[in-house]
Parts: C-alpha cells; structure tokens; sequence
C-alpha cells in the first residue's frame, strides 16, 4: 500500500504521476498539497525554451554534453535568460521547467479536460494553505495596508469585480485585517486549480477524491507568517 505525495512542486509531480503509464500499478492513494497540475508544457513550448538555453550558452545542439562542463550558476543564469526571452511582452511566463506532454511518457494533460482514466482507482487527497503566495514576515504591509488600499490592489489584478471579490471574503474572514484579507484573497488561483482538480478526480469515478484547506497559523513571530 503505496501513497505518493508532494508540496508545490511535489504536487505537480504527483498530477503528472497520476496519468503517466509506466507508473500505473506503482502506488496506490495519491496527496497533491498545493499543487495541482491540471496542465503541463507542449512539446514546442519545451522546444522554444530549449533553444533559448542552448541559445544563451552558445551551444548548438550537438553540442549538448558540454552542459555538463557548465557550473551551476551559469545554467541557472542562462535558465533565467531564456524563460524572459521566451515570455509574452508585459507577462508572467507560461512557459517554465516543468513535464511535457509527449504523447507517450505523458499522453495528455494530467486534469485536463479530464482526470486520467489510468489511474481512476487511486484516491486522491488535494488540498491548499489558506495563505498561498503572500507572508508577514518582514513584509511593512501587515500594520500599514488600508481597505482602501487593498481594494485597489484586487482591482488592478481583478478588474472591475475587485470591490465584489472583496466583500465576499470580508463576509468569509469578518476578523481579518487587510494585509490578512490580501494574503488569502492571493492564494485564489491555487484553490480554484485544487477545485477544479478534485471535481475532475470525482467525476470520473472509480475512487474518492477529497479536499482540504490548512488553515492552521503559527503563533511565532506575533503570527505574522500566515499560514
């Protein structure tokens, strides 16, 4: 009785686990803690950032076992460069380090549209922190951040249902101070993917699929890391 299970990047691993065939039989329950991978790289996402890197260091492809040679730090630098020079102008970058849908290794999406029918008899546990992306620690906006602030911060990043999203969460979190509303109204992204993934698990049957928020804070530091 086998249970696999990751944080983060563990949790993408773990989705990608899930739909891959050469690891059906191989373990038998499933956790996926704040990382739900519904999707992963195209082959030609993979490809522009390879040439990107291999671009950065002046290699050709032939040339590939000299990255051996390269220290650490100069394929670190050169991972970075290429990832800004395959980003949209103006936005985060889609594409990074992660599986690739191949067609064999990784057939399809992990969750995406569907959970995988390979692993349809494994349960999962998926879950998030109530605090994904946002922490006190050392960070001025604990004491200083206003409502009048964090309004204007979800609306930059929201647009015009800004005030709405809000007044949801004050309604949800009536005694948390702004800085504490923004910590949890950023981990948004995470827990809609974590929902979208436990839905996907359970609708194709086979076995249950469970979901979790840790909401626990530490009482160290004046309970400024969230959680």
């Amino acid at each position: 009785s086998v249970t696999i299970f990751g944080q983060s990047g563990g949790g993408g691993k773990v989705s990608a686990l899930m739909a891959m065939p050469e690891a059906k039989g191989l373990f038998h329950k499933a956790v996926v803690q704040s990382g739900p991978a519904l999707r992963f790289a195209l082959p030609e996402e993979s490809g522009r950032l390879a040439a990107a890197v291999l671009s950065e260091l002046n290699l050709a492809k032939s040339q590939l076992s000299r990255l051996r040679e390269i220290p650490i730090d100069g394929l670190m630098s050169a991972a970075q460069a290429a990832l800004r020079t395959v980003a949209s102008p103006g936005a985060a970058p889609r594409i990074g380090w992660a599986p690739t849908m191949d067609g064999k290794a990784l057939p399809h999406h992990p969750f995406d549209p569907v959970a995988p029918a390979i692993s349809a008899n494994v349960p999962m546990l998926i879950g998030s922190c109530l605090n994904e992306m946002v922490n006190g620690v050392d960070n001025p906006d604990v004491d200083a951040l206003t409502s009048e602030q964090l309004e204007s911060r979800v609306s930059r990043r929201w647009g015009a249902t800004g005030g709405d999203i809000v007044k949801a969460y004050r309604q949800d979190y009536p005694k948390e101070t702004p800085f504490q509303l923004w910590a949890v109204i950023s981990a948004a992204s995470i827990r809609q993917s974590t929902a979208t993934q436990a839905e996907r698990k359970a609708g194709i049957g086979g076995a249950p699929a469970y979901q979790y928020v840790f909401s626990w804070r530490t009482p160290m530091l004046d309970g400024r890391p969230g959680t």
